[in-house]
């Protein structure tokens, strides 16, 4: 999958598949958000504990979207994001 650049990446590899990237999604629902892998699907709700292989889960979120970093400029989770916005957006 190709990820556009904008969105919100956490992590370079997912330390699960070690493939893909951990970026930030966004429950349609419930607007929670939580941190996915965008190849194996693995989740998290807490980027503290995405090393934490047992606070893993997959498919909890059904119908959701990877979020754009500057939607999280005001977040508390922007501090995770490893490619934060320029302050030129």
């Amino acid at each position: 999958m190709t990820i556009p650049p904008d969105y919100a990446k956490v992590r370079e590899v997912c330390p699960i598949c070690s493939q893909g990237w951990v970026l930030v999604a966004r429950d349609n629902a419930t607007h929670a958000l939580f941190f996915r892998c965008d190849e194996c699907g693995s989740e998290w709700e807490d980027a503290r504990n995405i090393e934490d292989e047992s606070s893993r889960r997959r498919d909890d979120y059904y119908d959701w979207d990877f979020v754009e970093s500057r939607e999280l400029a005001t977040n508390k989770v922007y501090k995770y994001v490893i490619n934060k916005i320029s302050k030129n957006w």
